[in-house]
């Protein structure tokens, strides 16, 4: 048996903030933008020849701040009386269900050791003698809730920062950007013009799981762009991977995470690497190069990214001085 869903959600609906639900939400956005510089000639042709996409690690972000707590304590009592409440319930609903009994009696190894039938199994749970025994039991169990709840959050809290490091070790991801004409952008991340900008279909599979159901979800998420600290992690555990600092609010920023597991391992040196995985064919709609970029070398190496995926548009950036503004015109070889 398993526990409804709607239970648990009227018992934690009090645990969450309201804007769980809008960071609950999955990215619609058509196209998602990730900025470039590459300096070796070399490696350029190597990336745009056969694209990846890089899952980058906490240490390779640019702001000291992610991927950190922040909360202010990492379970309050009211986290604690709810968690308390909901296993409590558990052990209501496990324990009325004699099927739910018989089977973890049956697997069991000490039943499949003993050589009783389910039958007898079954008469002894519903004789009075396992009817009182249960009940002992149902009182014992939600006795203890509290206690091992309020120990369990006493562990956790005195390794919170060993377990955030432990998740992040292990812990790839994807930074991509709603825009791709932000002044501040091109300047940071691809060198002041001279790199380029990779447009990328939001929708495509790539970014996608099957739940439970069947039915693919995007795994994109956005980032919001805040100071504060919330009370407790619970409030809303998306604060540790979905919330930067207002200072890098231009960004716009999207992300995807996934475990290295399952990425390729580079070693770029002997003490460092990266993660990243094969951009399959339909994931890219176009390279945008910066407004520096030589038109001599956009020839060459938009040929190795048409070679890769023919369908690929080719654009640049333009400084349009009327405007004061970046716009992005068509290149045709």
């Amino acid at each position: 048996m398993t526990f409804e869903k709607t239970d648990v959600d009227e018992i934690f609906s009090n645990l969450f903030s309201p804007d769980v639900t809008t960071m609950e939400e999955r990215c619609s956005e058509e196209s998602l933008f990730k900025y470039f510089y590459f300096p070796d000639a070399g490696f350029r042709k190597a990336y745009l020849s056969a694209p990846t996409i890089k899952f980058a690690q906490k240490s390779d972000l640019n702001d000291p701040f992610e991927l950190t707590k922040r909360w202010q304590q990492f379970g309050s009592k009211l986290t604690h009386e709810t968690f308390a409440k909901y296993i409590k319930s558990q052990i209501e609903t496990h324990l009325a269900n004699d099927d739910y009994i018989m089977e973890s009696i049956l697997e069991s190894d000490e039943y499949k050791a003993s050589g009783i039938s389910k039958r007898q199994i079954l008469e002894k749970i519903r004789s009075p003698q396992g009817r009182q025994f249960l009940g002992a039991l149902k009182a014992n169990a939600i006795a203890q809730a509290q206690p091992v709840v309020e120990l369990m959050f006493s562990v956790m809290e005195s390794k919170s920062d060993e377990m955030i490091e432990k998740v992040m070790r292990t812990t790839g991801i994807l930074s991509l950007t709603e825009t791709s004409v932000n002044k501040a952008m091109w300047g940071l991340y691809a060198n002041s013009g001279y790199g380029f900008s990779i447009e990328y279909y939001a929708q495509h599979d790539f970014f996608k799981r099957e739940d439970k159901n069947g039915k693919k979800v995007n795994l994109l998420r956005k980032v919001f762009y805040r100071d504060d600290r919330i009370e407790e992690f619970w409030k809303n555990p998306f604060y540790l991977f979905l919330v930067k600092n207002t200072d890098f609010s231009f960004e716009r920023e999207w992300r995807m995470l996934c475990n290295i597991k399952d990425c390729t391992k580079v070693d770029i040196s002997e003490d460092r690497s990266i993660y990243v995985k094969d951009a399959p064919k339909g994931l890219i709609k176009s390279i945008i190069f910066g407004h520096r970029y030589d038109d001599n070398q956009i020839q060459i190496e938009a040929s190795y990214l048409r070679n890769f995926d023919t369908e690929i548009a080719l654009k640049k950036v333009a400084a349009d001085t009327a405007t004061g503004e970046f716009r992005v015109d068509q290149v045709t070889l």
